[in-house]
Order: structure tokens, then C-alpha cells, then sequence
């Protein structure tokens, strides 16, 4: 390939203009199966949260858990899921700290689910259109819903941080060992944080209460 070549990505979803004022929107074109649709029930909320995230994935967008209603007896009576893109970030006006740039563009895009007389949790809205293209295929494995540190990633990180070798070391390993970066489910990013979150666990614990901790995810 020439330098100046550039590659061409197909844009996802399905676009839509509005008429006038001509606004962008984007609908996700994935399976019928994997949309979500009103009147759909989950036997919990963390079901009906996994099932939009897999939604999610093969659209293009990640998810992030928002707004919660409780009753008076502090029952969970209404919960939100939206697009990671929703709302805007309020400016920080703080000195000496250096701003990063807001992914947050005021997406509408959400699903509301409520609980129902039965225990189930039934999508009540689902708005499916955003006002954002979509994340390409190729770069799936960066969006934050679906990057995770599991339990064998946790115990690689644990392991090497015992003979001074650090998170980015603890990545390259399994890249290595699983062929790729995508396939590692993570970025170094997740596998720094984990580190430091673990660092602050030990110092206010001790090391026993940590090495049960990751044992009890065998």
C-alpha cells in the first residue's frame, strides 16, 4: 500500500438527514433479535443491562448505567441505560489540571425499563436512534461496555506485580498468549487502573485479604 493511501472505513448504521434544520441521525442495522423492543421483559436488571450491551457491541456504541428510581421501600422501580455519549460534560474549572476533551455529543439514544407486577423488569422506552456514527468493527474492543479485567486477567497482573513486573508487562503477556490485542478483551489503560485500584486495596488491607479476594473468583 502507497503511503498516501488511505483506508476507507464503510460507515455503519443506517443515516438518516432531518428535514430543515439537517441534522445527522443514526439508526444501528443489526439483527432483529438483538434489538431490544417495548414490552420486553428480563428476570433482572442485570440481565436485561447484559442484553444491551450486546446490542450495543454489535452496533457500534457503549452503554452506561444512568438514572435509578426507587420506591419508598427502596425497591428499584425504574432504571436507565444509555448511550456513553449521553448529555454533556460539565466544564471543570479547576486550575493545574490538565482538561481532556468530552466524548459527550447529547445523545438521546436509552432504553427504560420498569419493574413489574411479576418481578420482571419490561422495557418501557427504547430510543433507538443517535445523533453519532457508530464505532467501526475493527475497533470494537476499545469500547469501555465491553472491556473488562476479569478474574484470570486480575490474577496475571497479581502474579507478576510479585517479581516487580508491572501491568504493561502483565498486557504483553497475554497478548502474546492469546495471539492478539483485540483478543485480550482490555487495554493496557484497564490493566494500569486495575493495578493502581489493587496498589490502594493492599494499602488498606493486608495481603491475605487480598489473596482471598481473588480466590473467591476461581
Amino acid at each position: 500500500m502507497l503511503m498516501n493511501d488511505a483506508i476507507v472505513y464503510k460507515e455503519r448504521g443506517v443515516r438518516r438527514v432531518s428535514p430543515g434544520i439537517g441534522k445527522i441521525f443514526y439508526t444501528p442495522d443489526v439483527s432483529e433479535s438483538l434489538k431490544p423492543r417495548v414490552g420486553m421483559a428480563f428476570d433482572s436488571i442485570d440481565q436485561a443491562y447484559g442484553f444491551y450491551v450486546k446490542y450495543a457491541h454489535a452496533s457500534g456504541f457503549s452503554v452506561r448505567k444512568n438514572t435509578s428510581y426507587n420506591n419508598s421501600k427502596g425497591v428499584l422501580r425504574l432504571k436507565y441505560f444509555t448511550c456513553s455519549k449521553e448529555g454533556f460534560k460539565i466544564p471543570n474549572k479547576g486550575k493545574g489540571k490538565r482538561r481532556k476533551p468530552s466524548k459527550r455529543v447529547g445523545c438521546e439514544a436509552h432504553i427504560m425499563l420498569q419493574l413489574t407486577d411479576d418481578g420482571k423488569f419490561e422495557v418501557y422506552i427504547f430510543q433507538e436512534e443517535h445523533n453519532h456514527s457508530f464505532v467501526h468493527e475493527e475497533d470494537l474492543q476499545f469500547l469501555t461496555s465491553v472491556r473488562r479485567v476479569d478474574h484470570v486477567k486480575e490474577n496475571v497482573i497479581q502474579a507478576l506485580s510479585t517479581i516487580n513486573l508491572g501491568p504493561v508487562r502483565a498486557f504483553n503477556v497475554l497478548k502474546s498468549l492469546y495471539g492478539s490485542y483485540e483478543e485480550v478483551g482490555a487495554t493496557i489503560t484497564d490493566f494500569k487502573n486495575y493495578k493502581r485500584d489493587l496498589n490502594q486495596y493492599i494499602g488498606e488491607n493486608d495481603a491475605d485479604m487480598v489473596i482471598k479476594r481473588l480466590a473467591k473468583k476461581k
